[in-house]
């Protein structure tokens, strides 16, 4: 027990970098849930406006509701992933309704 915890403050002493910057990674790369949808459609057109976009995405949990839809709730709902740094670009893309995503006519 005396040898673990000399072993543990050793350890402390210790200044190592984080994992993060010792493999460079960028915290800007990071995946957060951008939306969360019920129903399937709902989520694989929201995933195919990204993927068209050119927005690195994907989807969670879509297979176990495709299986039973049923635990959608219970889960969470299908949950639509992207880069921190892509959020704002997402999220605008997304918002604009149908009306909006037309061949540029106007009414």
């Amino acid at each position: 027990m005396v040898a673990a915890r000399q072993q543990l403050e050793e350890w402390q002493k210790l200044e190592l970098p984080a994992p993060d910057e010792e493999r460079g990674f960028d915290p800007k790369d990071r995946p957060v849930v951008l939306r969360r949808y019920r129903d399937m459609p709902t989520g694989f057109v929201a995933k195919s406006v990204l993927d068209n976009a050119g927005i690195e995405c994907f989807l969670q949990d879509d297979n176990v509701v495709r299986m039973d839809w049923l635990w959608s709730n219970a889960m969470g709902g299908i949950k639509l992933w992207v880069r921190e740094k892509d959020t704002k670009d997402a999220e605008e893309l997304l918002s604009l309704g149908p009306a909006s995503q037309t061949s540029g006519e106007e009414q």
